[in-house]
């Protein structure tokens, strides 16, 4: 199967969904060099395909993410960029990291939701159905394996803060001896709805990370009492050395005279005791 746009000749590489409101599908451009890879949305209701159209146009989505779109047989095409298929929940390590590694790959995802300028409508699609992936380096991406039958078109950049706040909480469960700071403090503000935008998620992060670097009283008295060992113990090393350098300059002093002192301890010491001479 091929689809042809305006710009593009997308041959068919994979079927990844099928419906009867959408279907999804990986496609491979025949026009440019290097075998580009995208992702095509086929939806068939032309009342959701316009409400999302409708939805990006409004939106502050940048040049590179605004889909290009075309008819073909009564339904309407939408072209995404592809990213390679490594889903956070086939490739999150989980209890293999550490805590803050953890939470660099929430942070990462909160960053994600910030610059990807996915329409809210579209972005909640993407985090209920868990289109995340994760890179080898930890960076976070969105796939648009989307379906479609559950679009609603009333949902807010709200409603996407507080199921990505979720999602972070899942990511961090895995620590159940000693739970991370943020774990704790998203966890109670998201109870009470208390996130409305994406920054202060970030910021709740950020802040906890910030406050697990400070070391605590009792490591920080530690510290300064094993860098004052470590003072005295030079202190009197170098008084060692400056006592060993003056014993020899004092040893080489006197054999240079001819006359060594400090050997009369140990030869001969005693040739007369009173008025007996021992010889």
């Amino acid at each position: 199967m091929t689809f042809k746009t305006e710009k593009r000749l997308l041959n068919v590489v994979s079927q990844v969904f099928a419906s009867e409101i959408n279907e999804v599908y990986i496609c491979k451009d025949v026009k440019e060099p290097g075998n580009i890879y995208y992702t095509i949305i086929l939806i068939k209701q032309r009342r959701i395909a316009g409400a999302i159209i409708k939805a990006f146009e409004t939106g502050k989505t940048e040049a590179a993410l605004y889909p290009e779109y075309f008819s073909v047989q009564g339904s309407v095409g939408l072209v995404f960029p592809y990213e390679s298929e490594r889903p956070l929940a086939g490739f999150y390590m989980g209890s293999l990291c550490s805590a803050g590694e953890c939470e660099a790959i929430c942070r990462n995802l909160v960053i994600q939701c910030m610059v990807s300028e996915i329409p809210p409508q579209v972005l909640y699609l993407t985090l209920t159905q868990k289109n995340i992936g994760i890179q080898r380096d930890n960076r976070i991406t969105f796939s648009w394996f989307l379906d479609l039958s559950r679009y609603d078109d009333s949902r807010t950049r709200q409603d996407c803060v507080r199921q990505c706040a979720e999602i972070i909480l899942r990511l961090l469960e895995p620590f159940p001896r000693e739970k991370a700071k943020s774990y704790m403090l998203i966890r109670k503000k998201t109870y009470k709805n208390g996130y409305k935008d994406f920054t202060e998620l970030y910021r709740d992060l950020m802040l906890t990370a910030e406050s697990e670097q400070k070391p605590e009283p009792g490591i920080k008295r530690k510290k300064i009492r094993e860098e004052k060992q470590e003072l005295l113990f030079r202190l009197l090393l170098f008084l060692c050395i400056i006592l060993i350098l003056l014993t020899s300059i004092i040893l080489l002093s006197q054999i240079i005279s001819g006359e060594v002192r400090l050997f009369r301890l140990f030869i001969n010491p005693f040739k007369k005791i009173g008025t007996e001479t021992l010889t």
